[in-house]
């Protein structure tokens, strides 16, 4: 399992058997499982189970709050940080 190579489209194996495979709690592999649809690597489908979701760069910019959301003070600290952030 270490070594297998999944596709967007591509279920993921049941919790038991990553469970049993990486000889870990399926308590862990669950957790880990929100992890990764927190981070929108992975969704849950209709009758296909978990799968691989296809990586795009404006994914996690849906679960942003409002603008309204911040304070002026708030936006104008992040637009520090944003600056800080890009190169030159």
């Amino acid at each position: 399992m270490r070594d297998a190579s999944l596709d967007p489209g591509d279920p993921l194996p049941r919790e038991e058997d990553i469970a049993d495979t990486m000889k870990a709690s399926r308590h862990v592999v669950k957790e880990d499982i929100r992890r990764l649809k927190a981070l929108g690597l992975v969704e849950s489908r209709k009758r296909r189970g978990t799968v691989v979701c296809r990586l795009g760069a404006f994914r996690g910019l849906r679960k942003l709050p409002l603008p309204t959301f911040f304070t002026s003070r708030e936006k104008h600290e992040f637009m520090n940080l944003r600056v800080a952030w890009e190169p030159g």
